[in-house]
């Protein structure tokens, strides 16, 4: 009987090896069974990950799982290590399933357990999959390399944006969405900078565009009016049609390097033309300490006229009682006479009254 041996060498498999082997029990009775050693089945490099995909389940410990009737190729997938002498059936590895298990791809047998794993219907992404699985893969090399992959961009996006020009930021930034003539240097390259770290891929998807430079010529064009878009023709400079969309009409540009030229001298002297035409009211420069001091002079000036006011009220105040009192010591002399008595209680109204009151009454007797 042909059986599957296995080593723990890291023997690279051979890539004309069949998919498939026929194999037959005691009995006489052929089997088709996946052969563990193609490579279609998986990588031969690498760690991978089998995980619950409920971790303490009590479902998931300890299973074990020896063989897989695959759907997609009728085949069986398990390792078959020899046929019992009893019953002259087929004795497949008893593969035990923990809450986590790591598999080194190098190593033929870690490899071929995987394989039978991977097929099993309660893991997640297998083809078999029936019904909530019970367990993922987590290609750990492939984490790692995509992790190392992704470092490099940010890396390399970084060192891109560092080393542009400003004049480079200006011509790249409408292809992010920016509008460099609304941004002072600093603020451009803020935003250049902040765009490399936050969104690398994008960054390095516009700097590494083949058709870059056709690109940077269309955006100034379409933002100056020089291309326009007709829903016919697509976009268009002076009727010439230049693409249906502006991935298209970006390859364009580049091709034609004479009408790429002539349309970028036409946008950059439009654009000259438009920043002369527009002075930007620049606002007085001041100084704070100057400021401050205009502005304790005028509080001293305020303060200055207030006095004045207050100074002449007490006097015109001072004025109208000096006049009063000698007006009213004149009445309480006038009442003494008249023999009003306690006159000089009175106030200066009530004092009037009662000398009218003491004339009348003497002119009627």
């Amino acid at each position: 009987m042909n059986t599957l041996q296995l080593s723990d060498s890291g023997a690279v498999m051979e890539e004309n090896a069949p998919m498939f082997k026929v194999i037959k029990d005691g009995h006489g009775f052929e089997l088709k069974v996946a052969n563990l050693e193609h490579p279609k089945w998986c990588p031969n490099t690498g760690i991978v990950k089998i995980e619950a995909t409920k971790i303490s389940s009590r479902n998931n410990k300890n299973v074990i799982i020896k063989t897989v009737n695959d759907k997609q190729t009728g085949a069986i997938f398990g390792i078959d290590i020899g046929v019992d002498r009893a019953t002259k059936d087929i004795i497949w590895e008893r593969i035990s399933l923990k809450e986590f298990e790591f598999f080194d791809l190098s190593n033929r047998k870690e490899r071929a357990r995987y394989i039978v794993l991977s097929r099993h219907y309660t893991m997640e992404g297998s083809p078999n999959q029936f019904g909530k699985p019970n367990w993922r893969v987590i290609d750990q090399q492939r984490k790692a390399s995509t992790y190392l992959e992704e470092r490099g961009e940010r890396k390399r996006a970084a060192e891109v944006a560092e080393n542009l020009t400003y004049e480079q930021m200006v011509d790249l930034a409408p292809a992010f969405g920016i509008r460099p003539e609304a941004h002072s240097q600093t603020m451009l390259t803020a935003e250049i900078y902040k765009i490399a770290d936050t969104d690398h891929k994008k960054f390095l998807t516009i700097w590494d565009n083949p058709d870059k430079q056709g690109m940077v010529v269309f955006k100034r064009a379409l933002k100056n009016g020089l291309i326009s878009f007709d829903q016919t023709y697509g976009y268009t400079y002076e009727g010439q049609v230049l693409g249906k969309t502006e991935p298209q009409a970006f390859s364009y540009l580049t091709r034609n390097i004479q009408l790429l030229s002539a349309i970028d001298m036409l946008s950059r002297e439009k654009e000259t033309n438009s920043s002369h035409s527009y002075s930007p009211v620049v606002p007085k420069q001041v100084d704070p300490m100057e400021e401050l001091r205009k502005r304790l002079e005028a509080k001293e000036k305020e303060l200055e006229e207030l006095k004045k006011k207050v100074i002449t009220t007490d006097t015109t105040a001072n004025t109208i009682t000096a006049e009063t009192n000698h007006e009213k010591d004149e009445l309480i002399k006038e009442a003494k006479i008249l023999g009003i008595k306690g006159s000089h209680l009175f106030g200066l109204q009530k004092l009037k009254d009662e000398i009218e009151k003491a004339k009348k009454e003497q002119e009627t007797k």
